[in-house]
């Protein structure tokens, strides 16, 4: 509340704030009238959002239930009574299901794990039982194994640092660790190259549960019994791992499943509720943990082994499925082989109306309010292509698969792709492709904020005056007061961009909202239409907006002559991404050189047990060469920006396409040829994940830091120099071709 009443009093002489030097920057058309654009905002329905929400998750939708082909059949319906070219493309992959599943605490104190959850009052969708997916975690392993327990707090790797230094050992024991702070398969994935036995991973009332918002279903937090379902794939290549790059159709050749070295995890690994897991946390002995470790549990969190053996097992079930990406397209009237791409997926835990049908749903109210306009004689200049996913959920699958069967149309002629997923109330932000941040200023100030009667635009730069108020530096997570624009936070990985960014080298941009809802149902039963109109997105107005803020960007990116990005605010970003990987490297060498000070020794001889990551000797590392590229970047970026400032614009249809060809590259150019270390598939040197599926700077170099291997790192410095030189190469080609167009 303090937020929305800030913005009201701040903001009530501008209900429309927009950086002047943005727009002083920007072109003066995107290539329709502006009546269009109001036409289509105002006939975004807010309700016929919700009714999507409710009709699209009536059962559960996961890959493989009996309601996932319905909803791909009702999304392709719905796209060709709208006007759009549309149709199913079908993949097979490998979906197995949990068939046998225990964690049980033996000793004198035996408990069994429910491993479910139960119907709730006043839910009735919880009430059907006999459909819903089991809670486990997909592409594990199966496992038996009994062993002690040790709490390794999110499953870090300082985690595993702090339990060394303690004196406790997960080797051989069943590591119990907190969701959060990184993708569960990452957990799994550390856990066993520490030489853990098992996984389980719970949901501690802390971070989602009565800690921070009153449980289901008196209000919208995680129940004690919310399981967190997700995927525990081997993070070498997203998409099918029978198939890795290329696509999983009917018919394709496809590993065994014994011969994938990406299919499954290493360890087995379960997931627990917060009611499961206090039993096996009150059984520990051994230290105390830090207070950072602590969660809000009613017991004393300590690092254990337990007192008395616990015992996993789990057994599955695997069996191909057809998944069903529908694809529907408006053709271009200009440019109609330039594709604009706009997704999100339509494939849930169990029911998803907030994972991913608030994402979902606004994505159809766009493509309706599209095709209207199509239909009374609106012709964009581009081909505009929506894609409701399945499998995401999974590995990022039916996205993945369908990026490898168009690999070379997107190589040569994709725009940008548009991705939305979990939406819900709070403060705009934006993250992908940091070039496209003024554009992405420029649309949030066309749309209202529901909550507060401001601009998306303005109530988020009012969130950094909050913050300046407050004490802090004034620039919120979504606004960078300094730039007087948006803050384009990474891409990051997990969702369907993921393969645009990481293999393909398009441009992405995904807008959202952060800070006004709870994910206190995510990937649980609960996470349904009855859970979702009442906490989630109450009157569904942030949906409508997300709607209205995607649909703009569609519709510009779709009309506009010369593609609106700028290079600086790259630039930028690339040198945080390089600071980033700095600061790893500073850190680890500042604590390795206390751990071998005679202060450091003074407290090994007194008994301080140090880290085998802390005694690795840190060898210099040269950044001279990854700054002299990005001068050469930052030169390169400056120079396109002032040319295209200075311009008219270019003329001809054949230069236009030729200079925005040339910008295209320079998204491209992120990719390294033949990818990165270990993991081909991913190939951009800055926007990949690490391998942990987690967010590493620099990824190549960062993971080679992390992991201490310093060889590698030493030898990834001038492969990380030649992407920036390439990136500079290519924004120099991108300002030639669009000074020879002028």
């Amino acid at each position: 509340m303090t937020t929305l009443k800030l913005a009201v009093a701040v903001g009530t002489a501008s209900a429309c704030f927009v950086p002047t030097g943005v727009l002083a920057q920007a072109p003066a058309s995107f290539g329709h009238p502006p009546h269009l654009e109001r036409a289509f905002q105002a006939g975004i329905s807010p309700d016929s959002i919700g009714e999507r929400i409710r009709a699209l998750t009536e059962r559960p939708t996961f890959p493989g239930s009996p309601y996932s082909e319905v909803v791909a059949e009702r999304t392709l319906d719905l796209f060709q009574a709208w006007g759009f070219d549309a149709h199913i493309e079908r993949f097979v992959i490998p979906f197995p299901r949990a068939v046998e599943r225990r964690v049980d605490l033996l000793g004198p104190a035996p408990f069994a794990a429910a491993l479910h959850e139960p119907p709730l009052p006043g839910d009735p969708y919880s009430a059907q039982q006999d459909q819903h997916l089991e809670t486990y975690f997909i592409y594990g392993p199966d496992g038996d194994v009994t062993a002690p327990v040790v709490y390794a707090n999110f499953g870090l790797r300082e985690d595993y640092d702090t339990l060394e230094r303690l004196g406790v050992s997960v080797v051989g024991r069943i590591v119990l660790v907190r969701a959060g702070r990184m993708w569960r398969g990452g957990k799994v994935q550390l856990a066993s190259e520490r030489g853990a036995a098992a996984v389980l991973v719970f949901s501690d009332p802390r971070e989602s549960g009565f800690f921070d918002a009153v449980p289901y279903p008196e209000g919208p937090g995680r129940t004690p019994d919310g399981v967190e379902r997700g995927s525990i794939l081997y993070g070498k290549y997203p998409g099918d791992p029978l198939t890795p790059f290329r696509p999983a159709v009917p018919g394709a050749d496809r590993l065994s499943i014994d011969s994938a070295d990406n299919t499954v995890a290493r360890i087995p690994a379960l997931p627990l509720s917060a009611a499961d897991a206090e039993p096996f946390l009150a059984a520990l002995d051994g230290p105390v943990v830090p207070p950072e470790w602590r969660g809000a549990l009613p017991l004393t969190y300590r690092t254990g082994p337990s007192r008395s053996d616990a015992h996993l097992r789990v057994r599955y079930e695997w069996r191909d499925i057809e998944i069903r990406d529908v694809i529907a397209t408006l053709p271009g009237s200009t440019w109609p082989d330039e594709w604009v791409v706009r997704g999100n997926h339509h494939d849930g835990w169990v029911y998803g109306a907030q994972d991913p049908h608030s994402g979902h749903a606004a994505l159809l109210e766009e493509a309706r309010m599209l095709g209207r306009l199509y239909q009374e004689g609106w012709r964009p200049k581009r081909t505009i292509v929506f894609a409701s996913w399945d499998a995401e959920e999974q590995g990022v699958i039916g996205s993945t698969e369908w990026v490898e069967a168009h690999a070379s149309h997107l190589a040569a002629n994709a725009v940008a792709y548009l991705n939305t997923d979990v939406l819900g109330p709070g403060i705009l932000g934006a993250s992908g492709s940091s070039a496209w941040a003024d554009f992405a200023t420029e649309v949030a100030a066309t749309v209202t904020d529901p909550a507060s009667g401001l601009s998306l635009l303005e109530r988020a730069r009012l969130a950094g005056v909050e913050s300046m108020l407050g004490g802090g530096a004034g620039n919120s997570v979504a606004y960078d007061a300094d730039a007087e624009r948006l803050r384009m936070l990474p891409p990051g990985y997990g969702s369907d961009h993921h393969s645009f960014v990481s293999h393909a080298g398009v441009a992405t941009l995904n807008f959202g909202f952060s800070g006004g809802f709870s994910l206190g149902a995510y990937h649980t039963i609960y996470d349904n239409h009855a859970w979702y109109s009442r906490f989630g997105d109450p009157g569904f107005e942030y949906g409508a907006a997300a709607a209205r803020l995607n649909g703009v960007a569609l519709m510009r990116l779709a009309d506009a002559e010369l593609l609106p990005v700028r290079f600086t605010p790259l630039a930028v970003a690339l040198r945080e991404e390089v600071d980033g990987a700095r600061r790893i490297y500073e850190r680890l060498r500042a604590r390795h050189e206390v751990a071998r000070s005679p202060l450091g020794r003074s407290a090994v001889e007194a008994g301080v047990r140090l880290p085998v990551s802390a005694t690795r000797s840190v060898p210099p590392l040269d950044f001279g060469m990854l700054e002299r590229a990005l001068t050469a970047v930052g030169v390169a970026a400056e120079r396109y920006d002032a040319t295209r400032a200075r311009g008219s614009g270019p003329a001809g249809q054949e230069r236009i396409a030729r200079a925005n060809a040339a910008v295209r590259q320079v998204e491209r150019a992120f990719l390294r040829p033949g990818g990165l270390p270990g993991r081909p598939h991913y190939g951009n040197e800055f926007y990949s994940p690490g391998r942990l599926w987690d967010t590493v700077p620099v990824p190549a170099l960062g993971d080679a830091m992390l992991d201490g291997d310093w060889t590698a790192a030493t030898a990834q410095l001038p492969r990380v120099a030649e992407t920036l030189t390439a990136i500079a190469e290519a924004i120099d080609q991108a300002t030639a071709a669009l000074g020879a167009s002028r």
